[in-house]
């Protein structure tokens, strides 16, 4: 059954059609390569600044792309999203403890992490990372990026171990990583700070550095496996690519650039740089896919 390979997320649906597409469906080594096939956004999790209202999933196509519950009430309290993976969220509950929660919204299956050790304090810098292994075995690490009296910390989760562990890396001055802003690339863990830098974490050697990022503005992610960052100029949308993250080591006179341009798209007079991503306006189609624009409080 190549075909099923392309089936949008969540293709649990598709398990009532018969017991062999049932037991088609449920083998992990389709659920392996149906991961590596399809790579569409499925749509979005929204949730209150003021934490007043629970998180809640707007599809793309509420036909394709829909959850068995958008608002998340099969974990055991309220919760935010603080970080994702591949279509697995790691949350953080609302009440005192401020335990975190590994999921996935369309199994509905959940799993509570230990307790850290560090005070990540109330709106954590972290960032999830899920690795796959050809037999199947998936481990994954969260990364959380925390102050301290003496720098920027690191303290990351190690499934394979089951436990949090603070890394001997301390990187010190005053630029502060930004929560909601983290994205792992190629096994290096990247957060946007209070200024015209974004801060590093090696998973591999745990070690932290400062890499140009041109603005401290925009939203980092990744196109074609490199991180890119997206921010609006005017009534154009920028998007840029890192190609050398080594240009701090060249002469000053060489002409090698961190970032060079991905694509550039005018605009709309309809979408408004000021807008906020609690109610969702429209989208707008191009040819390099969706540009969401949205308006409200």
């Amino acid at each position: 059954m190549p075909s099923l390979f392309f089936l949008p997320n969540p293709f649990f649906r598709f398990k009532q059609v018969s017991i062999p597409w049932k037991d088609h469906l449920s083998n992990p080594f389709f659920a392996h390569l149906q991961s590596n096939y399809f790579h569409d956004m499925s749509g979005f999790f929204c949730q209150s600044l003021s934490h007043e209202s629970p998180t809640f999933f707007l599809p793309i196509d509420p036909k394709s792309h829909g959850v068995p519950d958008q608002h998340l009430s099969f974990l055991p309290e309220r919760v935010d999203v603080r970080t994702s993976c591949n279509g697995i969220l790691c949350c953080q509950g609302r009440r005192n403890d401020k335990a975190y929660y590994l999921c996935n919204p369309v199994t509905q299956k959940w799993r509570k992490l230990p307790r850290h050790s560090a005070d990540h304090g109330c709106d954590p810098a972290i960032v999830l990372t899920i690795e796959s292994s050809p037999d199947f075995l998936t481990e994954y690490k969260i990364v959380c990026a925390f102050q301290s009296p003496h720098g920027c910390e690191f303290e990351v989760y190690f499934s394979a171990e089951g436990r949090w562990r603070i890394s001997g890396d301390i990187h010190f001055g005053n630029r502060k990583p930004i929560s909601a802003s983290g994205i792992s690339v190629n096994g290096i863990v990247y957060w946007r700070t209070n200024q015209l830098y974004h801060l590093t974490f090696d998973l591999m050697t745990e070690r932290s550095k400062l890499l140009f990022g041109g603005t401290h503005m925009g939203t980092l992610g990744v196109i074609d496996g490199k991180l890119c960052t997206t921010f609006i100029d005017g009534r154009v949308l920028v998007v840029k690519v890192l190609s050398n993250p080594y240009t701090n080591t060249m002469p000053i006179d060489s002409e090698v650039k961190t970032w060079e341009d991905k694509m550039r798209i005018r605009l709309p007079k309809s979408v408004r740089k000021d807008s906020t991503l609690s109610a969702w306006k429209k989208f707008e189609e191009y040819d390099y896919g969706r540009v969401v624009s949205a308006s409200g409080n």
